[in-house]
């Protein structure tokens, strides 16, 4: 999509329905990322344009987002909330919620710039995230055998299966990670409430 096709999709989107409010998913794999320069101009046309997904690391586009358009709610991954939360305030799109006071946490490091606390909650996520690569494997899969299993962390009769022609983690590989977080990570291990 050019420029003036995105500019058309939110006057088409947002402008058809001033009723509703509008988060926009800034998805890698659709092969068009709007720019921040871009995100600021449909703000200012678009008052209920009110925030963006962004599942980048690109420390350029992170504070881009949250310097020209900060009156979007901008939810970043773990990885861009590290950065972009030291230039304004974003949420964060967490894919890791095994435990809600460790993510809160790291949330609220991230709210008080306590860059510390953040490393290091970040390098007990970033390790988990790499067992749970393992676990699935180590070929492109859907985004569920990946959900699949950080589900089961939570209830341990949660099925890993998926409809073929899908191939998700095994009960052995899942064992490998739960283990993984009890022993290395213990605080991400799911409380019972």
């Amino acid at each position: 999509m050019t420029d003036d096709e995105v500019r058309t999709f939110f006057q088409a989107v947002c402008g058809t329905h001033r009723d509703c409010q509008f988060v926009h998913y800034n998805l890698m794999r659709t092969k068009r990322l709007i720019s921040p320069e871009l995100y600021a101009e449909l703000t200012e046309a678009h008052p209920n344009f009110v925030g963006t997904k962004n599942c980048t690391d690109s420390m350029d586009r992170l504070r881009g987002l949250v310097t020209l358009s900060p009156q979007l709610q901008h939810f970043p991954g773990e990885v861009g909330y590290m950065y972009a939360s030291q230039f304004g305030e974003c949420g964060l799109l967490a894919s890791l919620a095994s435990n809600q006071t460790a993510l809160h946490e790291f949330f609220e490091a991230g709210r008080r710039r306590d860059l510390p606390l953040l490393n290091e909650r970040h390098a007990e996520i970033a390790a988990i995230f790499q067992e749970l690569i393992a676990a699935v494997g180590p070929n492109a899969h859907i985004d569920s055998a990946y959900d699949k299993v950080l589900w089961k962390l939570q209830d341990e009769r949660f099925p890993l299966r998926l409809l073929p022609p899908y191939v998700g983690a095994t009960d052995a590989a899942f064992q490998r990670l739960k283990n993984f977080v009890r022993t290395k990570c213990p605080r991400w291990m799911p409380r019972d409430e």
